[in-house]
């Protein structure tokens, strides 16, 4: 560094500079000085009154209020009698007050009874009875609504309004007080900044001029003298000591400055050198491994290091390319799954461990699976990156696959073996249901998809199909946070898998051994007895037409193994059920829909009807809960009965459900229809089993479809009974086949039938 310039043009342009400068710091702390002042003084010339009045509006809204408390009990009986005169009595004693300026009372219909001035009514008609008074800030006035309600019934609206004239002329009364304070205190502030600013600026001014000549290159400067003890004078005593600081330091560094140079000379070098050998250790790695591994940062970007192996899976990707697009080609599903998900991250509303786990986990290139991973990076406790690890999971995918069909062939196996009618019941009852959802020809109708799919989730989950009720319980929780239909991967999912299993079962099914006869032992003895008992022609036909429908004790069988099979996942005894066929037959293709929904009512009795074995115990029950299925002939109605002895219907959970969706619920007949709605469950959480509102809907629609009725009996603590009334079409011609037919029963009891607790409450 050079300090050779002559001392007179290091003398000349630093001073001229050291004034200006000099000036402009005096004349930005008086200024600052000055705005500082006026800041204070304007805030408190604007706060104080803006406080007043402030405070005096609450006041006139506070009176407005207490009128219209103190008014509304006292014309309850004018709005029941249509007494004008005591309203006018009441008006004009209130009317003394000089705010108020209007007054009205009106009866339900919105007629006035009685008004004083000139009140608008607004939208108080749509006021609750017994409800706080509305108070509205207008222009001009403060307006106070109440509704108003007799003991004999009638009910009307109260309105008051005042003036906020007051509140105007205290608005100016306190500005003018606050501006004549205000004004001797900011010239009292101007003239003490203007004289603390030019005595600390002619001190600085010392000091800036000496810098200045320094700054240029002249260290032959006097030494400052300021002997105060205040900053400006610690200033020029530190600036002493760094001139001659400095001069040390220049000689040391003239000294040091060649050999620093030449150290990070070599330094720069042998750091190169070992980054070098770093990354052609990193890039080897990321060359010869065996999974996908890239690093995301905030904005969704891939780096430009990755692995080989991700390139050769998926492709290369050019630079500033977000992972999303690149998945998109890909997998459009997962990418718009990864883009939301990462965009919950960045947001951090959740904690970053949850929104990490909502991220997807898989997805689907061709025939192969990949799972992805995620590690987030942080820096200080922050996220700065996200490192993304894809995995071929092909073959855990495909053996995974194997295993599960293994087991559904297994299940398929065993049912054809012991039940061999009811799994082609199942086939038949569901085909139809998944050609719809396959289809896709109800995607217009969010609410019977979501019913056709909970049936198919609720029958499967009953015949033992668990990879079934895990695809469809995935796609009726998508429908109900999105209201999106299947895709179109899931319906071919759907498809093939369903496939499969009618394969399976058709192919099961013709290698099973036939039955030697369609009847049942009590079946021949009945007919043989009518036969023996010498009974008409007619009756016979009509028995043996009857013996080709399918008897409902099957189904209430099946429907009772399910209860017993669902309890230990609920961690649940098994219940003691008792099924009562009572011989009625039914006509299987026209009534499987309804026994295909059926399910729903046997899986809320077990999931949240009949309550844990240690809440039982306490209410006196059994540790196991009591099912009851039941069928029976009532004239040309068929009954059809499911019964627990459970807690019962929460009946106050049901109104609050109903109010949140919207629907009625002052009466009883409102909350049944409300507990149909689809979405309204009583149950707070969702499970595999039941929560989701639409299983009771589903049955109820399919009991309507037969032309029948819903009944329900429930009494808190004691159980829950539903009753399905169906009538059975008429029929023409000489031999009546009904649809149902009540045959004798037979003459021993049903192994299957045990007592429940108690009886089954009275209609």
């Amino acid at each position: 560094m050079s300090f050779s310039q002559p001392a007179a043009r290091q003398g000349i342009v630093p001073a001229r500079a050291g004034r200006l400068a000099l000036r402009s710091i005096q004349l930005k702390m008086f200024g600052v000085i000055c705005a500082l002042m006026l800041a204070l003084v304007t805030f408190l010339a604007t706060y104080f009154p803006a406080q007043h009045v402030a405070a005096a509006r609450l006041d006139l809204e506070h009176k407005a209020d207490t009128y219209a408390r103190v008014i509304a009990p006292e014309v309850e009986s004018a709005i029941a009698f249509d007494d004008q005169q005591t309203v006018r009595e009441v008006f004009e004693a209130i009317a003394t007050d000089k705010d108020v300026v209007a007054m009205g009372l009106y009866t339900a219909a919105g007629r006035p009874l009685h008004v004083l001035g000139e009140p608008t009514m607004g939208a108080a008609m749509k006021l609750a009875p017994g409800g706080a008074p509305r108070i509205e800030r207008l222009e001009t006035m403060i307006r106070a609504t109440v509704a108003v309600v007799s003991r004999e019934g009638p009910r009307g609206t109260l309105v008051l309004e005042l003036s906020t004239a007051s509140l105007d002329l205290d608005r100016r009364r306190v500005r003018r007080a606050a501006l004549l304070a205000a004004l001797p205190a900011l010239a009292f502030g101007l003239i003490a900044a203007w004289l603390v600013a030019r005595s600390i600026g002619g001190r600085v001014r010392a000091v800036a001029r000496v810098a200045a000549a320094v700054a240029a290159g002249d260290l032959s400067q006097p030494r400052l003298v300021d002997a105060s003890a205040d900053e400006v004078g610690q200033l020029a005593r530190s600036f002493n000591d760094m001139m001659a600081e400095i001069e040390r330091l220049l000689a040391q560094i003239s000294a040091t400055a060649a050999e620093e140079q030449d150290r990070l000379a070599r330094l720069v070098a042998a750091r190169t050198e070992e980054l070098r050998h770093r990354n052609d250790d990193l890039r080897g790695v990321l060359d010869n491994v065996g999974e996908g591994f890239v690093t995301i940062d905030l904005q969704g970007r891939m780096s430009r290091e990755r692995s080989a192996t991700l390139t050769t899976w998926f492709g290369p990707a050019a630079d500033e390319t977000t992972f999303w697009e690149y998945l998109a080609p890909i997998d459009p599903q997962a990418a718009m799954s990864f883009e939301i998900g990462f965009e919950m991250i960045i947001d951090g509303a959740l904690p970053l461990e949850l929104t990490i786990d909502q991220m997807p986990r898989e997805l689907h290139h061709g025939a192969r699976s990949y799972a992805l991973g995620y590690t987030p990076i942080l820096a200080d406790g922050a996220l700065v990156k996200v490192m993304l690890v894809v995995c071929d999971t092909t073959s855990e995918v495909e053996r995974a696959r194997v295993e599960a069909e293994a087991r559904d062939t297994l299940n398929i196996f065993e049912r054809t073996r012991q039940d061999g009618e009811g799994l082609a019941a199942f086939i038949a009852d569901t085909e139809p249901l998944i050609r719809q959802i396959v289809a896709g020809g109800v995607s217009d109708d969010p609410t019977l998809m979501s019913r056709q799919i909970h049936t198919v989730k609720g029958t499967s989950g009953m015949f033992g199909f668990p990879r079934l009720t895990r695809l469809c319980h995935a796609m009726e929780s998508r429908l109900a946070e999105t209201g999106d239909a299947p895709t179109e991967a899931e319906r071919t999912r759907l498809a093939a898998l369903w496939s499969w299993i009618a394969t399976t079962v058709e192919s099961m099914a013709s290698e099973a051994p036939a039955s030697t006869s369609g009847l049942c032992a009590a079946d021949r003895a009945r007919l043989r007895d009518l036969i023996i008992a010498g009974r008409p022609r007619v009756e016979l036909l009509s028995l043996l037409a009857s013996l080709d429908l399918e008897p409902t004790d099957r189904r209430l069988e099946r429907l009772g193994e399910h209860a017993r099979s669902l309890a230990p996942r609920l961690d649940k005894p098994a219940p003691t059920v008792r099924v009562e066929s009572n011989g009625v037959r039914f006509e299987a293709a026209r009534w499987a829909p309804f026994w295909s929904t059926l399910v729903h009512l046997v899986r809320n009795a077990m999931d949240h009807g009949v309550e844990p074995p240690a809440e039982r115990l306490r209410a006196g029950k059994t540790a196991a809960g009591n099912l009851g299925l039941r069928t029976l002939r009532e004239g040309r109605t068929v009954v059809v009965e499911v019964s627990d002895d459970g807690g019962g219907i929460d009946w106050d959970a049901v109104a609050a459900r109903a109010r949140r969706a919207g629907l009625p619920s002052d009466s009883q007949a409102q909350l049944e229809a409300a507990l149909f709605h689809d979405g309204v469950s009583t149950k707070d959480g969702v499970s595999e089993y039941s929560g989701r509102g639409v299983g009771l809907g589903a049955v109820r629609a399919a009991c309507v479809d037969l032309g029948g009725s819903v009944a329900i009996t429930s009494v808190r603590g004691q159980g829950t009974v539903w009753r399905f009334q169906i009538p059975t079409p008429s029929s023409s011609g000489p031999i009546a086949t009904p649809t149902f037919l009540s045959l004798p029963p037979p003459p021993r009891a049903r192994s299957a039938s045990l007592s429940m607790s108690r009886e089954a409450p009275a209609r």
